[in-house]
């Protein structure tokens, strides 16, 4: 056999593997995030074929411990074991980013505008407020670490615009628990001020005052940069990227409740667990 036609072999037997998403201009530009060059023929060429491969097997991959349903004590066996509906969220997380391009544009649209886009305005007009009054207020120190925080948290957001495809889908998940996070530990806080605020009072009360310095000096601006280095970073798989998530905010019940919260649009839609378009 001529080197030639193994090397016709090979691509047919590559294209056969993975047909389906060969196939699909859709899945690959919006899931996988990759640009297919414009052909005259519908064909893909060999080498973005590889490329289109690469990407899937790599997506594919970071996923697989959810995939060892067998394996005694592992990973997945403790999550499923929790009780909590742990497994069942990340089931719906992974159908939602890995199932399609329809579901994974109906996510994103989702988490970006609701998820991230309310909570990231709430708490930027807290921190805002403290901007402007920190002269007032007599705290120009937290002013400057309330603007910090700001920066922190539109570095997140700028890289999570830079992404496509499901790492896209994987940095706006990130963002948002980290948002929702904050706010949840700070919630008195931001409404007690803004109401201060719009009272005109121009001497903050001490208690206050004390309150604002001890949670944005400590507690906001550390996860603040814990959100600007987790937003887009590479994690190695799903079992990387959640046990940061859950070191970081709160804990497993925590990120548990709030995924089930970003993701409770999906029941409205019909979106199952299950449904998960291409396999390896």
């Amino acid at each position: 056999m001529t080197d030639k036609m193994k090397l016709i072999i090979e691509n047919w037997q590559r294209y056969e593997r993975h047909h389906q998403i060969l196939d699909d201009e859709e899945f690959i530009t919006e899931v996988l995030g990759l640009d297919l060059p414009m052909l005259e023929s519908s064909q893909v060429t060999t080498k973005v074929q590889e490329l289109v491969i690469e990407e899937y097997i790599k997506m594919q991959d970071w996923w697989a411990p959810m995939d060892m349903l067998n394996e005694e004590g592992g990973w997945w066996s403790r999550l499923k074991n929790v009780g909590k509906g742990t497994a069942r969220i990340l089931l719906l997380l992974k159908s939602l980013i890995t199932g399609g391009a329809g579901s994974l544009k109906t996510y994103l649209k989702a988490i970006i505008r609701k998820g991230i886009g309310d909570l990231k305005n709430k708490l930027f007009s807290f921190l805002d407020i403290i901007i402007e009054k920190k002269d007032v207020w007599n705290m120009p120190n937290i002013g400057s670490i309330a603007e910090k925080v700001k920066g922190l948290v539109v570095k997140a957001y700028n890289k999570l615009e830079s992404l496509t495809g499901w790492t896209k889908a994987i940095a706006a998940t990130s963002l948002a628990l980290g948002i929702r996070y904050v706010i949840s530990q700070i919630q008195e806080l931001i409404e007690k001020t803004i109401e201060f605020y719009k009272g005109g009072a121009e001497t903050l009360d001490e208690t206050l005052k004390n309150l604002i310095i001890e949670k944005i000096k400590g507690f906001v601006v550390k996860i603040a940069q814990e959100i600007a280095k987790g937003v887009g970073a590479a994690w190695g798989d799903v079992t990387a990227w959640w046990g940061w998530a859950t070191k970081i905010f709160g804990g497993l019940e925590f990120v548990t409740d709030a995924l089930e919260s970003t993701l409770s649009f999906a029941k409205a839609r019909g979106i199952a667990e299950e449904k998960i378009t291409y396999r390896r």
